[in-house]
């Protein structure tokens, strides 16, 4: 569709607070959905794995991205990083071979028996983290235009903070601009004067 002067843009800021968003609703569904609770203990297990190697052994994110090559799997020390500092929301590694290698580097028999196991739980926690911020992109839309929210989940307490992340503009003037590059952090953002 075309955009017109008079149009209004709704923008959502990417910061902590969206973070806390889903974090808080990530919480709600691991106390009331089994399915949510028993993936994300898997997770934790390989997490927790990982973790404790690094700090049994002294370890740094070099030392880890080095053992991770002998085990034949290149990761960078800030991938590794992502996966397990408690307020990373990288969820983990999106391939079963990655999981042999946390295995091996872990020494877990378990995680080395049945890496699909940790990359499927894994990537279903993932996916409830995307279709979580999906959730509040709608309820963004549908409260911005007063509708009921329709959702399994409990948003009471939430709708004040997703407002609170919630930017609307309207557009005051159009320009055709030659096409021009933009850094990533910028794309679909609004930019004030």
């Amino acid at each position: 569709d075309d955009l017109n002067i008079g149009d209004r843009l709704l923008f959502t800021l990417n910061n902590g607070q969206t973070k806390d968003i889903v974090d808080s609703i990530m919480d709600e569904l691991i106390v009331n959905n089994s399915v949510v609770k028993d993936n994300i203990d898997v997770v934790d297990e390989w997490k927790n794995a990982l973790r404790s190697h690094r700090a049994f052994g002294n370890l740094t994110y070099g030392d880890l991205k080095k053992e991770f090559k002998n085990a034949g799997k290149e990761i960078s020390s800030q991938a590794i990083r992502a996966w397990i500092e408690k307020d990373s929301h990288i969820v983990g590694p999106k391939n079963a071979d990655a999981f042999v290698a946390i295995g091996e580097v872990t020494k877990s028999q378990e995680i080395i028996k049945d890496p699909n196991k940790y990359q499927k739980a894994t990537a279903f926690i993932r996916s409830t983290r995307r279709e979580i911020l999906k959730l509040i992109q709608k309820a963004i839309v549908a409260d911005y235009n007063k509708q009921e929210i329709v959702s399994d989940l409990n948003l009471e307490g939430i709708l004040d903070k997703i407002r609170d992340i919630t930017v609307i503009k309207e557009l005051d003037q159009l320009k055709e601009v030659e096409p021009f590059d933009v850094l990533m952090y910028r794309a679909n953002r609004p930019l004030e004067d």
